[in-house]
C-alpha cells in the first residue's frame, strides 16, 4: 500500500493536483484519504443489512481504550483519538443470495465515494486535493488483497467473475454463531453458552470457531484444542485457518498454565503455532494478548507484563480485554508484584464472570507457580 501510495502522490505532485496559489496541498491530500477511511466505515455500517452482513461489535474513535458499553447486545468500546469515528468489526450472515447482495452495496459504496470524491475536485482550489486523498484511497482499498475472500477487491472483482460464492459459505454466520460471537465480545460467557446450548447441532465453520471459542473460555482444552485444530486443516480461507490456529495457540497456553498439559508436551506445538501466527498476523499478537502469553511461557515476565499492558490498552473487544488483564496478572505475580496481580485479577473477573482461567490465574497469585520452563 505504501509504494503504490507514493507514487500515485509523485504523480499528483508533478502534476501540479497538489499545489494550490503555490500553498502545498499534500496534508489536505492526506486529509482526504482519512476522510475516505472515516466515509468507507459509515457507508459499510449503513449497508451491513442490505449486504448481508452483521456487527458483532464496534469502536468510536481509534487508540487507547477509554471504556465501552453493550448495546443492543454488541460491545461498543470508546478510544482515544477521534481520527476514525467508528469502526466496525463485521461479519457475513446467511442470507439468500450473498453474493449478489454483497457485491451490490460494495460497488454502490465505492460509486458514493468516488462520486463525493469527484465534487471535491472539480470544486477545484483547497478541496481538490482532498477529492484526490478520497479517491486514491477508494481506489487503492479496491484493489489489495484480490485473493481474500471478502476484501472489497475480491468482492467487486472475483465474486462475480469467476469468484465461488461457496468461499463465503465458511465465513458465513448463522444466527447462533453470531449471538454466540456478539457474547464472546462482550465477554458475557454466560450468554454465549445460553445461545450455543439451546440451538440444534451444526458443523458450520463458524459456528464450530464458536463451540471451540466456548470451550475454550469454560476449561474444556482438550475439546478446544481437537475442534479449533480441526478447523485449522480443513478450512479452505487462509485467514480463517489463523484465527483457528490462534485460538489453538491460546488453548495450548491456557492448559499449561492450569497444569492441564506439562510444558514439555504442549511448548513445542506452542511455540510452532506462534511462529506461523508472528510471520502473518505479528502486529495482532501485541493486540489480542498472545505475544504477552508467549514472553510468559519464553520465562520473561517482565516483558510479559509490558506487552499485556499494551493489550489492555489497545484491545478490541472485552474477551481479548479480559485476557490480557489475566496475563498481566499472572506476569506480576511472577514479578512479586501480588497487590498489582490481585487487582488486574479483580478487573478480569469483573468483565467476565465465568471464565475458566480467571480461577486459573487466582490460583496461581494465590501460591501455585506459573509453569514457565527454565530458559
Amino acid at each position: 500500500m505504501v509504494l503504490p501510495l507514493a507514487v500515485v502522490i509523485g504523480g499528483l505532485a508533478g502534476g501540479g493536483r497538489l499545489h494550490m496559489g503555490g500553498s502545498d496541498g499534500l496534508l489536505l491530500f492526506f486529509l482526504g484519504t482519512l476522510l475516505e477511511v472515516n466515509l468507507s466505515q459509515l457507508f459499510l455500517l449503513a449497508a451491513t443489512r442490505p449486504a448481508g452482513l452483521a456487527v458483532v461489535w464496534s469502536s468510536v474513535g481509534v487508540g487507547r481504550r477509554l471504556g465501552s458499553t453493550v448495546r443492543g447486545g454488541r460491545l461498543v468500546t470508546f478510544r482515544s483519538l477521534p481520527l476514525i469515528l467508528c469502526y466496525a468489526c463485521v461479519v457475513v450472515t446467511e442470507r439468500a443470495e450473498q453474493g449478489l447482495r454483497l457485491w451490490r452495496a460494495t460497488v454502490l459504496a465505492v460509486l458514493a465515494e468516488l462520486a463525493v470524491a469527484a465534487a471535491l475536485i472539480l470544486s477545484g482550489g483547497a478541496a481538490a486535493p482532498l477529492g484526490w486523498g478520497m479517491a486514491t484511497w477508494s481506489v487503492l482499498f479496491g484493489v489489495i488483497k484480490p485473493g481474500t475472500v471478502t476484501s472489497r477487491a475480491w468482492t467487486l472483482f472475483r465474486l462475480p467473475f469467476g469468484g465461488r460464492v461457496s468461499d463465503l459459505a465458511e465465513w458465513a454466520h448463522d444466527p447462533v454463531s453470531l449471538a454466540a460471537a456478539r457474547a464472546l465480545a462482550a465477554g458475557r460467557i454466560d450468554v454465549m453458552r445460553a445461545a450455543l446450548a439451546g440451538a440444534e447441532p451444526s458443523r458450520r465453520p463458524q459456528r464450530r470457531a464458536m463451540e471451540a471459542a466456548l470451550a475454550l473460555a469454560e476449561g474444556r482444552y482438550d475439546d478446544a484444542a481437537r475442534e479449533s485444530w480441526a478447523l485449522r486443516t480443513e478450512l479452505e480461507s487462509r485467514r480463517l485457518r489463523l484465527d483457528a490456529l490462534r485460538t489453538f495457540a491460546a488453548t495450548l497456553a491456557c492448559a499449561m498454565e492450569a497444569g492441564h498439559w506439562a510444558p514439555q508436551d504442549a511448548l513445542p506445538r506452542f511455540n510452532a503455532a506462534m511462529a506461523e501466527l508472528r510471520d502473518e498476523q505479528g502486529p495482532q499478537l501485541r493486540v489480542n494478548g498472545l505475544a504477552a502469553l508467549a514472553a510468559l511461557f519464553e520465562g520473561n515476565p517482565s516483558q510479559a507484563e509490558k506487552k499485556a499492558a499494551y493489550a489492555v490498552r489497545m484491545a478490541p473487544d472485552s474477551s481479548t480485554l479480559t485476557e490480557a488483564h489475566l496475563t498481566r496478572a499472572a506476569a506480576q505475580s511472577a514479578l512479586g508484584r501480588h497487590d498489582a496481580a490481585r487487582a488486574s485479577l479483580a478487573k478480569a473477573a469483573a468483565l467476565a464472570p465465568g471464565l475458566r482461567r480467571v480461577a486459573v490465574v487466582a490460583a496461581v497469585i494465590s501460591g501455585t507457580p506459573v509453569r514457565v520452563p527454565a530458559g
